[in-house]
């Protein structure tokens, strides 16, 4: 009968031998010793450290900052403010209301009206009789031919009118509406331009999200890398398993990927913020803006609110404008009254009709006139104009009310996703500090055999994911700066 210890023995040595012939052969892992009867442990060599680890450490505003052109976003604010269509339409049209308020202007002044007249009378060889009917002398006698005026007329005259009541119910209301309207026009403006401010402010953001984005997956990818040679330097060891050299290999494809896509995404952003500058090509810019700098905290939304409504240049223009359709009613309305007007004219003729017409000299003459002047035909029209300008001031009142009601949602939801923003940005600054340490520890319990390679892979994963978490929390905070100060046109 076989002893026990040997029936042990020979089970021990044949389940060993088993696993021996299920390994892979030499050319995929290093060569195993069989052990003998009774195995004996042995202690697997130490992984070898992959050369220049990278730094687990990172620095949103020290990671953008690099080479090309430096900008930041009040740069890029003025870059845009210059190059823009849309504002230069703006200054056209700017341009146009100051020209149609001068020419309301020029009918405050006299009307003069000079005028040269050249006429030539064709002369007609009439003869006359005087016919005797009584008297001594009874009977016709030829006398001879009639005078005839001269041939070649001419003359030089000046008119000086001007419309006394128009002057003060028509002339100066128009004219203050012209003023009034250029002034819309230059708020207008102003709206424009702090719109194309903001646009090109969330570019530069956009821009500097996507720069961010794509430092973030490169750094992945090069922990990504540098996990893969240390899940190499354990599979040649035999520590580990083939399947996790795989699992690492996919996780380098995995970041190849997001490498790409976030290359891709930087094209974009970059391309639509040197379009947006007016400066076409390919070039990188340095991002000099500190986006990790603490924000200061908003005013309380009323506050807030109130300076909306002293500043705000959309505001502005629909109050100018609705004056400008005030005084345009009330100007039309005065058609309805008669018009007095004053007048001078002076002539000086060769000959002269009013003076001598058979003379050939230049002689000169004056003349004085006052017209009071009414037609249905003008009150008639005039009231038609004045419901029409009324009407479109009612427009315009209404507007005025949406856009207080607009303007009180707008500055309470920027200044709600200002406070957010800032909470998130400062929960983020305190994940990334975590997420940093948890990958270091991580890292040295897997470099020292504590941990396997989905446990480094997971903390490598929420430490990128606390690194975008900070990138879009900080561009998200700057983005909500950008559109607070531009609710309170600040």
């Amino acid at each position: 009968m076989t002893p026990p210890y040997l029936r042990v023995n020979s089970a021990v040595a044949a389940l060993l031998l088993g696993i021996a012939l299920c390994r892979p052969t030499a050319a995929q892992e290093p060569a195993a010793e069989v052990p003998a009867l009774v195995p004996t442990p042995t202690v697997a060599p130490a992984p070898q450290a992959p050369p220049n680890p990278p730094s687990g450490s990172f620095q949103l505003a020290e990671a953008l900052r690099g080479a090309g052109q430096p900008l930041s976003s009040d740069q890029a604010a003025e870059l845009a403010k210059q190059a823009a269509p849309s504002l230069a339409a703006a200054r056209a049209s700017g341009d146009q209301a100051r020209a149609a308020a001068r020419e309301a202007l020029v009918a405050a002044y006299p009307r003069l009206d000079l005028e040269a007249r050249y006429t030539r009378v064709q002369q007609l060889r009439n003869r006359f009789r005087i016919d005797f009917t009584e008297g001594p002398f009874a009977g016709e006698v030829l006398a001879g031919e009639s005078a005839q005026p001269l041939a070649d007329q001419y003359n030089l005259q000046a008119q000086l009118s001007y419309g006394v009541s128009d002057l003060f119910f028509q002339v100066l209301p128009r004219y203050r509406a012209a003023e009034r309207a250029a002034e819309a026009e230059r708020h207008s403006q102003r709206a424009g331009e702090l719109g194309v401010r903001l646009a090109a402010k969330e570019a530069y953001y956009s821009y500097a999200r996507a720069r961010a984005a794509k430092l973030v997956v490169d750094s992945a990818l090069e922990q990504t890398l540098a996990q893969k040679r240390d899940v190499d330097a354990q599979v040649a060891a035999g520590a580990v398993a083939r399947v996790e050299q795989m699992r690492a290999e996919a996780g380098v494809a995995a970041a190849r990927v997001s490498v790409a896509r976030a290359a891709a995404a930087l094209a974009r952003a970059r391309v639509a913020l040197r379009t947006l500058l007016g400066q076409p090509g390919e070039g990188e810019y340095a991002l000099v803006e500190d986006l990790e700098a603490p924000l200061p905290a908003a005013e309380p939304p009323e506050q807030l609110f109130g300076q909306a409504l002293q500043r705000r240049s959309e505001l502005k223009a629909l109050e100018a404008l609705a004056d400008a359709r005030d005084l345009q009613r009330g100007a039309h309305g005065a058609d309805r009254y008669p018009k007095l007007s004053v007048g001078a004219v002076y002539d000086l003729g060769n000959p002269n009709l009013r003076v001598a017409a058979f003379e050939r000299e230049w002689r000169g003459s004056w003349s004085l006139m006052g017209m009071l002047r009414w037609s249905p035909n003008d009150a008639f029209a005039g009231d038609a104009r004045r419901d029409q300008v009324g009407a479109d001031l009612a427009r315009l009142r209404a507007d005025l009310s949406a856009l207080r009601d607009s303007l009180r949602v707008e500055v309470r939801g920027a200044y709600e996703d200002h406070e957010a923003a800032r909470s998130a940005m400062e929960a983020a600054q305190a994940g990334i500090v975590a997420a940093e340490e948890s990958y270091r520890v991580r890292r040295e319990q897997f470099r020292a055999g504590a941990a396997v390679v989905s446990d480094l892979v997971d903390a490598e994963l929420e430490l990128r994911q606390a690194r975008l978490q900070l990138v879009d929390a900080a561009i998200d905070a700057r983005i909500a700066r950008a559109r607070l100060d531009r609710a309170i046109e600040r």
